[in-house]
């Protein structure tokens, strides 16, 4: 067990972390620039969602946009995704609400940019402690699944 005072402790710790990350802007959506070159990787950005984009960048509108397409380019390739005339019929409503409200849920501020680093798996288990009395945080691991994404995937809870 673990008192309530020891809990707050790592997670004041945890949220400094996170408002530290949060001040690291990059260009556009994608791939992290290389280490060794400074340049960044044709690569796209990699989440389960996204994994088969084109190409890096774009707006976060677009980036959503794209998320609300892919699933309802499944709805329409996978006919068991909805139950009869009337599933079909609701799921094509929402997905078109939904679509058309993007831009609304984007913060103007960040339309454009900078994009923020993503860590899809960053949580206390990535952390490591100094000891199991003091609990202070030495370092942060296994970051190796973070890319550049809109500001609003940073808050996100990890899966």
């Amino acid at each position: 067990d673990i008192n309530n005072h020891k809990i707050e402790f790592i997670y004041k710790q945890y949220a400094r972390i996170l408002l530290q990350l949060f001040k690291l802007d990059f260009e556009r959506i994608g791939s992290l620039p290389s280490l060794v070159t400074g340049s960044q990787a044709p690569i796209r950005l990699l989440t389960f969602k996204v994994h088969n984009i084109l190409q890096t960048g774009g707006t976060t509108t677009e980036y959503f946009g794209y998320l609300i397409e892919q699933d309802w380019e499944q709805s329409l390739r996978q006919p068991n995704t909805t139950t009869g005339f009337y599933g079909a019929k609701n799921s094509y409503r929402s997905f078109s609400v939904l679509k058309s409200l993007v831009p609304q849920f984007v913060q103007q501020d960040y339309r454009d940019g900078p994009a923020e680093l993503i860590c899809d798996e960053l949580g206390l288990t990535n952390l490591i402690v100094q000891s199991g009395d003091h609990l202070t945080v030495g370092g942060v691991v296994d970051l190796e699944w973070s890319s550049a994404g809109p500001a609003q995937l940073f808050g996100s809870a990890p899966f």
